[in-house]
């Protein structure tokens, strides 16, 4: 059976585009792209980035609650990142993707392959929605992630939401709140919506927070809840 290793290549700019020369930083690029291709026992790749400049992202219309990544404003990049960036697109043949993420991309892809023919290599654990194998290429740990730890992984994220993204999700509520619904409910989706609901947080909150954690499947994706707004409404 051929196995495609689909990388989530995006980190890989800001780690090599950090290296003093650019001899360092072709030599980090070529070791993490070989070491996803031959760690895992892959027979090819295929690579995804986001654009060098004027990329859209559909997360930033959605977040009007805070800005979507608004607390990295300000932050410069690497001195070497749109060198590295146009590396991995010229010399690697990575494809650029708009208006979506580099993950989204990964995952869409996965889905398209049928996920036994792959396997996913990333440093960003927001991937881990996805169920699967899973290699990353900065620590060279391979894993295997369940359908069900890949369900929790989502639902756990409405929870805490990402500080890293800038997505609030339940305000105050940390892992540990998901961990009692994880133990106490089997329907955990209706729990975690409650919390919601028990906060007297609009069903619209509830839109835009799962549509901003939520990594696509497929193209043109718009992340539905499991209830209506009525049945919300009613919890």
């Amino acid at each position: 059976m051929v196995t495609i290793a689909l990388i989530d290549a995006d980190s890989m700019c800001y780690a090599a585009g950090s290296m003093e020369t650019w001899n360092e930083a072709s030599t980090v690029l070529e070791s993490y792209v070989r070491d996803c291709v031959s760690v895992p026992r892959c027979d090819s790749y295929e690579m995804y980035v986001e654009p060098i400049q004027g990329g859209a992202n559909f997360r930033r219309h959605v977040a009007v609650s805070r800005p979507y990544k608004g607390n990295r404003a300000g932050r410069s990049k690497p001195h070497l990142w749109g060198d590295a960036k146009r590396c991995l697109i010229e010399e690697y043949g990575a494809h650029v993707v708009y208006y979506m993420e580099s993950e989204d991309a990964v995952r869409i892809r996965a889905n398209e392959l049928g996920i036994p023919n792959v396997v996913m290599c990333c440093i960003d654990k927001d991937l881990y929605q996805q169920y699967g194998a899973f290699y990353n290429f900065k620590t060279g740990q391979r894993s295997v992630v369940s359908p069900e730890n890949a369900r929790h992984k989502f639902w756990r994220q409405m929870v805490t939401g990402d500080s890293t993204d800038n997505i609030p999700g339940i305000p105050n509520a940390g892992p540990s709140a998901f961990e009692a619904i994880a133990a106490e409910c089997e329907d955990i989706p209706r729990a975690v919506l409650s919390m919601y609901a028990d906060k007297g947080l609009p069903y619209s909150y509830v839109l835009e927070q799962g549509r901003l954690l939520h990594i696509l499947t497929k193209r043109n994706e718009v992340w539905i809840p499991p209830m209506t707004e009525e049945e919300y409404n009613g919890l």
